[in-house]
Parts: structure tokens; sequence; C-alpha cells
């Protein structure tokens, strides 16, 4: 778990959005979830800057996207949740930007975030 943001407050703040906003998050978790995509961007690298910042946007959008698919009333562990969206959309981001690119993956570029 990480330090900087605790589960619990995490599935607070959910909760307050979900049953409370219903339409989008509220400020506070949307707060939450730029702090994790950059502590997460952070961990991996990337090509260049740019890079990065297309993908922590790319993140945010695909967790703004995805906030209330999360299952409140049979989990509880929300931040691997919301840790796994920014993973994936990092993933997906730079594999459609070498796909773009014209250059063809390496096993070595495939890798890339481990």
């Amino acid at each position: 778990m990480a330090t900087y943001l605790k589960n619990k407050d995490l599935l607070d703040e959910f909760i307050k959005s979900k049953y409370h906003n219903e339409v989008e998050p509220t400020k506070e978790l949307t707060k939450y979830f730029q702090l994790m995509i950059s502590k997460l961007s952070d961990k991996f690298s990337f090509p260049s800057y740019d890079d990065k910042k297309d993908s922590q946007q790319d993140a945010f959008i695909a967790l703004w996207k995805n906030w209330a698919n999360f299952n409140d009333a049979e989990y509880t562990q929300i931040f691997p949740y919301y840790t796994e969206i920014i993973k994936r959309s990092f993933t997906m981001s730079h594999n459609i930007r070498l796909k773009h690119s014209g250059v063809p993956l390496s096993s070595e570029e495939v890798n890339w975030l481990f």
C-alpha cells in the first residue's frame, strides 16, 4: 500500500462521489487521481518528458471514464483497482505512440514498464 494515500480515504471519497454526486468524481477524488498518477509515473521510465505528460493525461482520462465502475458492494481494495487502470493506461499510451512512430517493438521495448 502506498504511504501517500490510504485505501480507506480513497474508498470514502469514492463513496461520496458515487452516492452523493453520481455524475462525476468529487474534487477531492480528482486530486487523489492526480496524486496517484504522479507517484506511479515516477516509477516508470518514459522515452521523453512529453511522453510522460501525455501518458499522465491518458491515465487521468481513463480514470475519469472508469472511476464509478468499482464494485464497492463486493470489494474494499479500491487503491489497487485504480492503480491497475493507471498502469494499463500507461502501457496502452506507450504502445500507441510506438505504433504511430513506425518503429517496430523489440522485446526490450515491450518490457519498458518493468
